[in-house]
């Protein structure tokens, strides 16, 4: 307990007290005053409303201290104001004539037992007149950083000599508890202020990333309308029976044209997905079909550098699954690819395996793209997956792109609810992994619990690429073969006759062409004049011509060829693609197609690439023509642009489909150059049966065409875009 701070005979506002204007004695300005009104001021409290947290710390000091009146006062510059008062008619009072003046001075509670008897306050107006308070106790409010900003008081209108140093402690911990009333107030403030700028920020985040994507939206759209020329037309000529200086050139259009768009779609891809507007669309597919597709697409690649390349099933990993197959199939390409520009000899394999059991209908599976090639130093591949990234400029000239391509695939299998990771070291080639959890398809449990179809066979393969020859005798044993591979022709007839010597005879020997020509192998009869018996069925590999009586195997070989080749089909295959259109026009003769679209270059291609498959085709430039033409009923078929002047393609959809009569359900074809999700869905929306995207190629659209085919021999499946639908609860 301590008596109030400011004695008489002070003799200036920074010195000590000095006798008010009002009467009584006023209190020294405390020295750090700057300080203390600068953490006030911090606080952001005077002249706010009632809180009930300091209403109920006045109520509560009533309660424990029987006195008439309590508060809760800061202290400005120019007055005391009361956040919390009970007991006086007033929010505020000078600060000349403030007892809280003098308790800002004290380390402890201020303590008056009777104004009247005291110099400094007996001629004070709050004495002397109304109120006339005689007895006040206040103790100080202290912030965290050590600033006395106020106090919690006590008053009464009568004196208390009796409040001693028990009741000075209770008051002690109770302006504790307001002080951290004050501070957590601050904090819930500064909270509330830094939420909303960061609601700003997400704002502007929002503003910017949909500026970015209509951004990205309209370069895909603007790039790929020239692109859709330039491949489009190569192909074209590359079919048109050209000199072979000729086909050169044309070659060599399509190859940079190829590699223009790979850099475009990384560049379109990335900026989408930084954007946010890149998203994944998971549907029911086998998982066979979207590996050994990537494979094919990158074998002529492969070929040409000389690498062996393949993809390995282990036993038991699910194929029938739900997920974004084209997304999971462009981080294959991708990494794939690398592989095969990385690599100087050796090969890439793909590997996928089941991590895990299988549990309520959901698997983890994990993929692997391992190559050969030279490797990546520890302490760059840190940087791997930024992007513009490429850790060499040697190799980055030689190999092209853009350095977006890994940062691509990063973000993608996180999108896929996966983390993509990399073991390297220099000269040991590098493996790129990563895990996606994947919801089954009904009756993807049973396929897995087949019996392996190669189980008790005993393969020998022989092939001078050991990766290629280890790829191979891994396939045939993960569909339960017992596998050898050999890379030295003169190993083959040794391991043939060891293994018949032992009494396990191999029931098949794969064979690269050209061993099998050194050894001058004959049917599986006779190798180097040694026989073997008519057991031993023999399949050459990379069969290039040439009248012989074994069977040829094409590597990469997906597991259907392999099983064929072995004389082991597959039980369970996927079902069965519709054929391109080299079968389409015997079934559906000349057709009528009419194309929506604005752009020349584009009519041109179309024009072409129709022609040349024996169609007729109809051009109009924007929707409302595109409707008009519809209504007449001459055509079979709409190929719909989605960007055109006056009305777009969706909105002449929905407008063709509101049409009378059999005109109403013509079979709609998007054609865009924005193929995600999103644009897929607003299709599918609007009524259209198929989707295309930019830039076109002759597969492509013979590709859809047979769809169109397939629909009209199966009514049911002309249904709009639609419609593999997902297990209920996917």
């Amino acid at each position: 307990m301590a008596e109030c701070g400011g004695v008489a005979g002070a003799d200036g506002p920074e010195g000590g007290a000095m006798i008010g204007a009002m009467g009584g004695m006023s209190a020294p300005v405390p020295g750090n005053e700057a300080a203390r009104l600068a953490a006030l001021r911090g606080l952001d409290i005077l002249d706010t409303g009632p809180e009930e947290a300091f209403e109920r710390l006045v109520e509560l000091a009533l309660a424990m201290f029987g006195v008439p009146a309590a508060l809760v006062s800061l202290v400005d510059a120019r007055r005391q104001w009361f956040k919390a008062v009970r007991g006086l008619a007033v929010t505020e009072t000078p600060r000349e004539v403030s007892f809280c003046a003098h308790a800002i001075l004290d380390a402890g509670v201020c303590l008056v037992p009777d104004a009247r008897q005291d110099v400094r306050f007996a001629g004070n107006p709050l004495v002397v007149d109304g109120p006339r308070i005689q007895f006040y106790a206040g103790a100080p409010l202290r912030t965290a950083d050590g600033h006395v900003v106020g106090t919690l008081c006590l008053i009464d209108f009568k004196p208390r000599p009796e409040f001693g140093a028990v009741q000075s402690g209770l008051l002690t911990r109770l302006a504790a508890v307001a002080a951290d009333e004050l501070e957590l107030r601050a904090q819930k403030r500064e909270l509330k202020r830094l939420a909303e700028v960061a609601r700003a920020a997400q704002r502007e985040a929002d503003e910017a990333a949909a500026l970015k994507a209509a951004f990205a939206e309209t370069m895909s759209h603007e790039i790929r309308t020239p692109l859709t020329g330039i491949i489009g037309m190569s192909e074209m000529l590359d079919s048109s029976g050209l000199r072979p200086d000729q086909a050169h050139y044309a070659a060599t259009l399509k190859a940079a044209s190829a590699h223009l768009l790979e850099i475009v779609n990384d560049v379109l891809d990335y900026s989408k997905l930084e954007a946010g507007a890149l998203e994944t669309e998971a549907q029911p597919c086998d998982l066979t079909n979207i590996v050994e597709e990537a494979v094919a697409v990158m074998a002529a690649s492969a070929e040409e550098a000389g690498l062996a390349l393949g993809a390995v099933f282990e036993a038991g990993v699910p194929r029938l699954v739900a997920l974004d197959a084209v997304r999971l199939r462009q981080v294959l390409l991708n990494l794939i690819g690398n592989g095969v520009k990385f690599t100087n000899f050796g090969g890439v394999s793909v590997r996928v395996r089941r991590v895990g059991e299988v549990s309520a209908g959901r698997a983890e599976i994990g993929f692997e793209v391992r190559d050969t090639g030279i490797g990546i130093p520890e302490a760059d591949q840190p940087r791997l997956f930024q992007r513009f990234t490429q850790l060499s400029a040697r190799n980055a000239r030689k190999a092209g792109g853009t350095g977006l391509g890994l940062a691509i695939c990063h973000q993608l299998v996180r999108l896929l609810g996966g983390e993509i990771v990399v073991s390297s070291a220099p000269g040991k080639g590098s493996v790129f992994s990563f895990s996606l959890p994947v919801p089954l398809q009904p009756g993807a449990e049973a396929v897995c619990a087949a019996p392996l179809p190669l189980r008790g066979r005993r393969v020998l393969v022989a092939e001078p690429n050991g990766v290629a020859g280890a790829l191979l005798a891994a396939q045939a044993m993960a569909l339960g073969a017992d596998a050898l591979a050999v890379d030295d022709s003169s190993l083959v007839g040794a391991s043939l006759g060891a293994a018949r010597a032992r009494g396990q005879p191999y029931d098949a020997l794969l064979i690269a062409g050209e061993f099998a020509a050194q050894l001058e192998l004959d049917g599986g009869l006779e190798l180097g004049g040694q026989p073997f018996g008519p057991g031993l069925r023999v399949v050459r590999t990379r069969a290039r011509g040439g009248a012989h009586k074994s069977e040829a195997l094409r590597l990469p070989a997906g597991e259907a060829a392999l099983l064929g080749a072995l004389g082991a089909p597959r039980e369970v295959r996927p079902p069965e693609k519709v054929s391109p259109s080299a079968s389409l026009m015997p079934a559906t003769g000349r057709l009528r197609i009419l194309l929506a679209e604005d752009n020349e270059i584009n009519q041109v291609v179309a024009r072409a690439m129709l022609g040349s498959l024996g169609h007729e085709l109809a051009v109009v430039q924007n929707g409302v023509e595109a409707i008009s033409a519809v209504a007449t009923g001459q055509y079979d078929l709409v190929l719909m642009d989605m960007m055109m002047p006056d009305i777009d393609g969706l909105t002449a959809t929905r407008a063709i489909r509101k049409l009378r009569g059999r005109e109403a359900g013509i079979y709609i074809i998007a054609v865009t150059a924005n193929a995600d999700a999103r644009h897929r869905a607003q299709c599918l929306q609007a009524g259209m049966n198929d989707f295309l995207t930019k830039p076109l190629t002759r597969r492509a659209l013979d590709e859809a065409l047979a769809r169109y085919a397939e629909a009209r021999r199966v009514p049911g499946r002309a249904a709009p875009l639609a419609a593999v639908a997902l297990p209920e609860g996917w």
